[in-house]
């Protein structure tokens, strides 16, 4: 009869050994955390964050890297396939390309020619011809020149050097 009654009483059970457990438990759980933190996932950043830095769009970029982006370190069928570009290549075409600000802008042909004067209309259609007829294989090849309508800002900033 005596048994029952212990067994009935909630003051006789093993509070103390479920306390003890638990408190071990989160100790364990505190512990882990400290030894192995999460992974944290690497920023990744749209192509279209692209598009709005250069103000051009996807197509254009796409040819941008493909043309001026080393493809040793950034393989055009790498790039091509992903979506969001982890932070390690979007700082590196952000590099190959340069960043647009008020002094390397993305230029048009008519811009690195005319340096932004709009007022050099007759002289643009005589620096195009003389342009498209150089060759300047140390920066552009005119083939490729030829692609392209506007320039990233570290190419056309290279090339409004050439022709000033």
């Amino acid at each position: 009869m005596e048994n029952e009654n212990q067994d009935k009483n909630p003051n006789n059970s093993n509070w103390g050994i479920i306390l003890l457990i638990l408190l071990v438990m989160g100790f364990f759980s505190w512990l882990s955390q400290k030894l192995f933190p999460k992974q944290t996932k690497a920023k990744t950043y749209p192509k279209s964050d692209l598009v709005k830095l250069y103000g051009v769009d996807i197509k254009t970029i796409n040819k941008w890297v493909h043309v001026f982006c080393d493809q040793n370190q950034l393989p055009y069928d790498t790039y091509k396939r992903k979506r969001k570009l982890p932070e390690d290549i979007y700082n590196y075409i952000i590099e190959c390309l340069g960043l647009p600000s008020e002094e390397t802008p993305v230029m048009s042909k008519f811009q690195i020619i005319t340096n932004g004067d709009d007022m050099l209309g007759d002289e643009y259609r005589a620096a195009r011809n003389t342009i498209n007829l150089e060759t300047h294989s140390d920066i552009i090849l005119p083939k490729i020149y030829a692609m392209f309508n506007v320039f990233p800002p570290k190419i056309a900033q290279m090339l409004q050097k050439k022709v000033a």
